[in-house]
């Protein structure tokens, strides 16, 4: 509506979507569907459109968007940003201690499955801390107890001790025309292209195990690490 309002190309797909997917919910006779809150028009439209097609309107629940783990664009695996259900439990644990601080909040209250004091708990560590509880509740949740521990101590071996196995270090795409601050701010790790500088001088900043300075170019395949357990390999973006 605002588009129209301001005279913006409307394509005839964007009209006839909501429909389309409103009249799944006549052909299975739904009484309920669940989606994201970005989904919120075309569920609501699902009940008018069963209105008029007699049936009793459905039931929505809409549930927040969870960050990937770049924690900017929503989870996708056609980003690479995701950490999938099947994935084993060195790259959940992996992938979930790559996630900014900021975001360590928002995947404790929506997806770790613990109790109330014991997100309060969990949050009340030091960042580090807090994430390394998160990524073993979420490694528990879809591999058991006992995997978690390993899968930790996997991290630590790696990460801590400095053994760092290329191919299990989290991948994101970026274009052949970043740098490592553009890496480092799209990442989270990161406020000010300053703040970033100001690492890089001190050898805090490295590609492929090489100090590197804040406006490096990074490539297909490069490692980089940010501080001490920052670290991402680059895959070829748009």
């Amino acid at each position: 509506a605002d588009r129209m309002k301001a005279a913006t190309p409307t394509s005839a797909h964007e009209i006839l979507y909501p429909f389309n997917q409103a009249y799944d919910s006549v052909a299975v006779e739904a009484d309920l569907e669940i989606g994201g809150t970005d989904q919120l028009f075309n569920l609501l439209f699902g009940r008018e459109i069963q209105k008029a097609y007699g049936q009793e309107p459905q039931d929505v629940a809409v549930f927040p968007l969870v960050e990937g783990i770049d924690g900017v664009q929503k989870m996708s695996k056609s980003l690479g940003n995701f950490i999938a259900l099947t994935e084993s439990p060195e790259q959940i644990y992996g992938k979930t201690m790559s996630i900014p601080d900021s975001l360590t909040e928002k995947y404790v209250r929506l997806i770790s499955d613990l109790p109330g004091d014991a997100q309060s708990q969990l949050l009340a560590m030091k960042p580090r801390d807090a994430k390394a509880a998160l990524a073993r509740q979420l490694v528990t949740r879809l591999h058991g107890a006992d995997a978690a521990r390993p899968a930790e101590a996997d991290f630590d071996s790696k990460f801590r001790g400095q053994k760092l196995d290329k191919d299990s270090i989290p991948a994101h795409k970026f274009s052949s025309a970043s740098t490592v601050a553009d890496v480092a701010l799209a990442m989270g790790w990161a406020r000010s292209f300053s703040e970033v500088r100001h690492l890089a001088e001190q050898g805090g900043v490295r590609v492929n195990d090489e100090k590197v300075g804040a406006d490096h170019n990074v490539a297909a395949g490069d490692v980089v690490r940010f501080g001490k357990k920052n670290f991402v390999r680059i895959e070829a973006g748009d």
